[in-house]
C-alpha cells in the first residue's frame, strides 16, 4: 500500500495547519485585551471620584501655572534690567578706577 502526496497537496496542509495557528494566537490577543480593557475599566470606575475632583482642579491649577509663568517672566526682565545697568556702571566705573589708581600711585610718588 502506497500513499503518494504532491507538493501541492503538502502546501496546502502547512498554509492551512499556520492558519489555525494563527486563528489561536489572534483569539489569545484578543481575550487578553478584553482582559485589560476589563482591568481598566474597573480601576476607572474605582477612581471616578477622585478622577472627577483632578478634572475639576485642572483650570485652578492651569491658572497657578500661569500665574507662576508671569512672575517668573517679571523676575526675569527685572534681572535682565539689573545685568545692563550694572553693565553700565562697570563701563562708567572702569575709567574712573583707573584715574584714581593713576592718582594714587601719583600721590605715593610724591611722598
Amino acid at each position: 500500500m502506497e500513499i503518494m502526496i504532491n507538493l501541492k497537496d503538502l502546501g496546502m496542509v502547512v498554509l492551512w495547519g499556520t492558519l489555525a495557528v494563527m486563528l489561536v494566537y489572534l483569539a489569545l490577543l484578543f481575550k487578553r485585551l478584553n482582559d485589560t480593557v476589563k482591568g481598566i475599566n474597573k480601576i476607572i470606575e474605582e477612581n471616578s471620584n477622585e478622577i472627577g475632583q483632578t478634572m475639576k482642579e485642572v483650570p485652578e491649577i492651569t491658572k497657578n501655572i500661569n500665574d507662576i509663568t508671569t512672575e517668573a517672566n517679571n523676575g526675569v526682565k527685572a534681572v535682565k534690567g539689573i545685568v545692563k545697568n550694572v553693565g553700565v556702571l562697570k563701563k562708567i566705573a572702569t575709567p574712573v578706577a583707573k584715574v584714581a589708581k593713576k592718582k594714587k600711585k601719583h600721590s605715593e610718588k610724591a611722598k
